[in-house]
């Protein structure tokens, strides 16, 4: 986590120290086998209105300035920009592999994969949706990742130089951590993974809001509940 906090400051990142506590442990329950999950916990009361982060658009992970661009705009070519969850699923699967990446502190502390994400559950968790919406709705998912490998992605990645550790199951990880943390920057950047943001208990009805600070970063400003 402190490689992870020394990026941040030489990327442009602030950070109030004095009100946030960037990179705790949280959630865990080590009797039920829940592993922690890294996060941001409040050190003070937060006034309504404060602004706790500001991100510089620049460090924002996004298909437009991922290392291996040229490949992702051509995913997005043939699926559509609408497609973002693939297209950003796959600009995280490449940039893995990548030891140079300018998102390796931060690569290093994204999950490999997200546990709450449904598609990624076990067979024996999937039993216990037998006969729901949600299994119905499970197989919808898998098998559209199923048709954006076959038909998209894969046909890329047989004409990359360095294909290692780039399969299917290791795409549906990526997507995963995608599809749990990703949002719409702003309109002109996109949807994308912004460093700190998606520290934040947003899943959950998280009381804050990101907001444009300037058309150079974000920032993370309390709410009301």
């Amino acid at each position: 986590m402190e490689e992870f906090k020394k990026w941040l400051r030489s990327n442009g990142f602030w950070w109030n120290d004095d009100a946030i506590e960037l990179g705790c442990n949280i959630d865990g329950n080590e009797s039920q086998g829940v592993a922690p999950r890294v996060g941001v916990r409040a050190r003070r009361q937060l006034d309504v209105g404060e602004v706790v982060v500001r991100i510089p658009l620049s460090a924002c992970f996004t298909c437009g300035n991922c290392k291996h661009r040229e490949s992702v705009v051509e995913l997005q070519a043939t699926l559509g920009e609408k497609e973002w969850l693939a297209t950003l699923g796959f600009a995280l699967l490449l940039e893995r592999g990548e030891v140079d990446s300018r998102w390796g502190p931060y690569m290093n502390v994204l999950p490999a994969s997200e546990g709450n994400v449904v598609m990624l559950w076990s067979d024996e968790q999937r039993r216990f949706l037998a006969g729901t919406e949600v299994e119905q709705a499970l197989r919808d998912e898998r098998a559209q990742a199923r048709m954006e490998w076959e038909g998209h992605v894969k046909p890329i990645i047989s004409r990359l130089k360095n294909a290692e550790g780039l399969t299917f199951e290791n795409y549906l990880a990526a997507r995963s951590v995608v599809s749990s943390r990703a949002f719409t920057i702003n309109p002109i950047v996109g949807v994308g993974l912004a460093p700190i943001a998606d520290l934040f208990n947003h899943s959950t009805g998280y009381a804050g809001e990101t907001t444009p600070g300037s058309s150079q970063s974000i920032k993370a400003i309390t709410a009301n509940d």
